[in-house]
């Protein structure tokens, strides 16, 4: 891995608050209520988020809701897995720490809107 690009996976996992954890290419973390993937890919980040303890969230209505420009312009992979609902992008080489740390926020927004929502 980049130099560059391990201290921007340091620092993002320091903005994140996320305990002190070894940087590896694959990073998975699990937070409540959040999990996070983390995965350098030729020196960019594939950025994964989900909700642990929430399940069935609406994958049609998350398809619906999802808007690049919610992402800073950055499209975004929605998918389920064991009716877990993700949420993934890839972002940009240009990106560093601050600018992941702002999609992960993202991220983690929209997944507490849908949860928020399903519970109504």
């Amino acid at each position: 891995m980049d130099l560059q690009v391990l201290r921007n996976v340091e620092q993002l996992v320091s903005l994140l608050r996320l305990p002190h954890t070894e940087v590896a290419e694959i990073l998975e973390i699990h937070q409540s209520p959040y999990g996070l993937r983390l995965e350098v890919i030729d020196d960019r980040l594939m950025l994964t988020s989900w909700l642990i303890d929430i399940n069935n969230l609406d994958l049609g209505k998350a398809l619906k809701r999802n808007q690049p420009e919610r992402f800073k312009g950055l499209p975004q992979r929605l998918f389920t897995i064991k009716n877990q609902l993700f949420i993934s992008t890839h972002c940009p080489p240009k990106f560093d720490a601050r600018l992941w740390f702002e999609v992960c926020k993202k991220q983690r927004e929209f997944l507490m809107q849908l949860a928020g929502e399903n519970k109504l």
